[in-house]
């Protein structure tokens, strides 16, 4: 592996590890690699749950062992919803990133389809704006260091 997949790489696993270790705080801002790397943890993690969802249940229905699968199911199926606490707190923080409150998160939950679907559209071009230069209301610039070193002359 190469030195810039390995960095790439690390910077996946920092990301997500910020997002676990701050998945109470609704507070402050995410920057879009935070929120976009957690987004993909969590993606992955319910496709890897759903696939051994679907394999216990077939393995169950060959053996009859219902009480094993029972067990692990309910393990399959918290994961993703217990991962679900830190995902919405990034989002949040993500919104917060681009001078939105976050209280917009709620809003996808319309429950009329078609305006429902605008608002997820509009929330995810939303995730994929750079966040405020500078402080905002929310908060100091996440990537204000980063952002300072580039525009230092050299």
């Amino acid at each position: 592996m190469h030195c810039e997949q390995l960095g790439m790489c690390m910077a996946f696993v920092r990301s997500v590890l910020v997002c676990l270790w701050k998945s109470v705080d609704f507070r402050g801002r995410a920057p879009r690699r935070e929120f976009w790397s957690y987004s993909l943890f969590w993606t992955l993690t319910c496709a890897f749950s759903s696939y051994l969802l679907g394999y216990q249940g077939s393995s169950a229905m060959k053996t009859g062992n219902y009480a094993a699968m029972l067990g692990s199911h309910a393990l399959i199926v918290l994961l993703p919803l217990v991962l679900l606490v830190p995902f919405a707190a990034v989002a949040v923080r993500r919104l917060h990133d681009i001078d939105v409150s976050g209280w917009w998160l709620v809003s996808a939950s319309v429950p009329i389809p078609v305006v429902g679907l605008v608002i997820v559209g509009a929330q995810v071009f939303c995730f994929a704006r750079p966040g405020t230069v500078g402080a905002n209301h929310y908060g100091p610039d996440p990537l204000g260091q980063i952002r300072g070193a580039a525009r230092t002359p050299p």
